[in-house]
């Protein structure tokens, strides 16, 4: 089984990546400011010139713009999945699959590379993710005039 969380590849049994998952939530940020794993070095995160290529490249769908500033009135605090789509009007499986859509929009902008344009991680007692936009991505939003 392979997955990725915050970016990053994880391949293993489904039972492995379980215990990563529960391990990963028992770690939950105990406020609802900070990540629950910090990535070591270079930023995991699109820079902002790229999160604004990303933006700009094609036009914006509207359901996208809406969800990103939704994303940006939030701030730094976390927005769960089911908020998410509650506040877009899409099932969980709509919900999945524009997100898997704008993950290609991401992989095919050149220099995203394996970058994340949102910050999220999963709550494994929850069983749903949560999303928030870093720093990067909100100073692009306002560039291109989306927020």
């Amino acid at each position: 089984m392979r997955i990725k969380i915050e970016g990053r590849e994880i391949e293993g049994t489904p039972e492995e990546v379980a215990k990563l998952l529960e391990l990963m939530s028992r770690a939950s940020p105990a406020s609802n400011t900070s990540s629950p794993v910090k990535a070591q070095g270079a930023s995991p995160f699109v820079s902002e010139d790229v999160a604004y290529n990303v933006l700009t490249r094609r036009e914006l769908a509207g359901v996208y713009a809406k969800m990103l500033q939704k994303l940006d009135q939030a701030g730094d605090a976390w927005t769960t999945a089911p908020e998410l789509q509650d506040a877009l009007g899409l099932t969980t499986r709509e919900f999945a699959g524009i997100l898997g859509a704008f993950g290609r929009r991401l992989s095919h902008t050149e220099g995203a590379g394996t970058r994340s344009f949102f910050d999220q991680y999963w709550d494994h007692g929850q069983g749903y993710n949560l999303y928030r936009l870093p720093p990067c991505v909100r100073a692009a939003l306002r560039r291109a005039g989306i927020v």
